[in-house]
Formats: structure tokens, sequence, C-alpha cells
């Protein structure tokens, strides 16, 4: 699908970057479709998939609802107190 995009609306060959896991996404594409791009910057990838990412995710948006709580606010204070 990103392949398909960069096709359809890309002028001319574009470069890549990527880092973390947006770093095995570039990997991927180069892979399939190195002759789409003309260069690539790739940090801290891993080019196997990673076994449970979908928990990080989960545990990731789990907090980012629980960030102005009041429970997270007094944990904040605990941690930051002189």
């Amino acid at each position: 699908m990103i392949a398909d995009i960069i096709k359809n609306r890309a002028h001319g060959k574009p470069h890549l970057v990527g880092l973390s896991l947006g770093g095995g996404l570039v990997l991927k594409l180069l892979e399939k479709h190195a002759d789409l791009f003309d260069r690539a910057i790739v940090d801290v990838a891993n080019h196997e998939p990673i076994n449970g990412h979908g928990k990080v995710i989960a545990v990731v948006y789990i907090m980012s609802l629980l960030k102005n709580t009041k429970l997270i606010g007094q944990l904040y204070d605990k941690n930051n107190a002189g």
C-alpha cells in the first residue's frame, strides 16, 4: 500500500528515513521496492517482526488515557517531591 502511494504521488524518487520501528518499515520497503527510492537513512532498525508489539501499543494507549487523572498527578508529585 505504501509503495502504491509512492508510485502514484511522488515526484521523482524520494528519500526514506526510518528510526526504530520505522527503520524496520524502511528495510521492508527497500527489500521489495528498492527501485522506487533514491536514498535511505535507517537507524536502530530491527529487521525481524517484534513479538508482542501489540501489548506495548495497548499499554501506551492506556497510559495516554490516564495521563491527566488524579492518580497519575499524585504519582508525579510523589516522585518529584524535594
